[in-house]
């Protein structure tokens, strides 16, 4: 076993060679914070485009396609709601709207790529039956549209669907706004990691370096004996 003399050796030895080779490892941190500044740079932003609302009770009977699928309360209702939001046919209702604002010529297959509606929209139900569609978007301006078309297209299609004998189905408590900051990229977030892994980067780079350097040593004091 190491007696506590050698263990406390072997630390001071090792901050010896991290103060001999500080500047190869505060040079190491620099790269790395460098590269999240680049990376925070040429990264595009992303905003987070959010809408709230929530579906007023239904009677005891929903009506049309509703009905006919076997649905018979609210949470169910929800459901379809849900369903309506991610289907492709309500998407295709809200790319119609938004065309004419986005660049001439674009087709809308790819639109829906540069828009990244497939991935981008989404809809969830928490535990107090409260909605909310999020939308993680390059142009929040855009977003807050293509946000709020969404929230039309739900009332439109519920009476083109006749989901329900309501007329109005959405009650919005919180309509989109203008994000005051990007969701993305999480720029403090990335330097301090980059700041983190290249800190032991390197450190195991200075162990590297003072364990070739000594090998070198030690041959060259091999072959002088000789």
């Amino acid at each position: 076993m190491r007696s506590e003399s050698e263990s406390e050796i072997t630390f001071i030895d090792c901050f010896y060679i991290f103060w001999k080779r500080k500047i190869l490892i505060l040079m190491t941190i620099a790269i790395g914070i460098s590269t999240a500044l680049y990376y925070n740079t040429i990264t595009s932003k992303i905003f987070l485009i959010n809408a709230t609302f929530f579906l007023p009770l239904q009677g005891s009977h929903i009506g049309g396609y509703a009905a006919l699928l076997g649905a018979d309360s609210a949470p169910d209702f929800g459901n379809y709601v849900i369903a309506l939001v991610e289907s492709r046919r309500i998407q295709s209702a809200v790319l119609e709207d938004v065309m004419p604002m986005l660049p001439k010529g674009m087709t809308k297959e790819k639109a829906i790529k540069e828009l990244n509606m497939k991935n981008a929209i989404a809809i969830k139900k928490d535990k107090n039956s409260l909605f909310s569609i999020t939308y993680e978007c390059k142009d929040p301006k855009l977003g807050i549209v293509i946000v709020e078309k969404y929230l039309q297209e739900i009332s439109r299609f519920n009476e083109e669907l006749q989901l329900s004998e309501n007329k109005k189905i959405v009650t919005i408590l919180d309509a989109p706004i203008m994000p005051k900051k990007p969701l993305k990229p999480k720029k403090l977030l990335n330097i301090v990691i980059a700041s983190i892994l290249f800190s032991f980067f390197g450190v195991g780079l200075a162990l590297i370096t003072e364990g070739v350097a000594t090998f070198r040593e030690f041959l060259k004091t091999k072959s002088g004996k000789k």
